[in-house]
């Protein structure tokens, strides 16, 4: 059997977003008054899900506070942040060769899905993929390997990347 779908994480995949989330970061710890790292030691918190950064940052579990500083970096990233990134040059054409190639291309992304849609849409990508799995806004705790259900799960492909 030969795998056709193929699944891509946006930050750091499809585009590069360190701009956007190392600024909304900053954000939210300055409004909750705690000190703020150099935005280097933020750049390990691109990918992982909001909640397990802040907690990781704030060095709690205190929900209340982690959906306090999740508040914070949205009220930013919501407006701002979601454009802070760039898109890596050949992804354009490395979709569109996989296309023609017969792939269908998932999104699957730790970023709630309301925005990795706007951002798909805002570099001209949507019509890329032919999905999207994100967590809903209100999940904090979604892992990539459970947005998607069981049906991806257990598929792996051994068929070499046609590049």
């Amino acid at each position: 059997m030969t795998a056709t779908h193929l699944f891509f994480d946006l930050d750091g995949t499809v585009t590069d977003p360190r701009e956007g989330i190392v600024r909304c970061i900053s954000h939210a710890l300055t409004v909750l008054k705690r000190s703020v790292p150099p935005p280097e030691e933020l750049l390990r918190f691109i990918g992982p899900p909001l909640a397990q950064t802040f907690q990781t940052i704030l060095g709690t579990t205190d929900e209340a506070l982690v959906r306090s500083a999740i508040a914070s970096y949205r009220e930013r990233f919501t407006s701002i942040g979601i454009f802070e990134n760039q898109l890596y040059p050949d992804i354009p054409a490395a979709l569109a060769l996989l296309t023609q190639r017969a792939f269908t291309i998932h999104l699957l992304t730790s970023k709630p899905k309301i925005f990795a849609l706007r951002i798909l849409d805002h570099f001209g990508l949507s019509a890329s993929f032919a999905s999207v799995y994100g967590p809903e806004l209100n999940d904090l705790q979604g892992s990539k390997a459970s947005l998607c259900g069981r049906r991806w799960r257990r598929k792996r492909s051994t068929r070499k990347a046609p590049w």
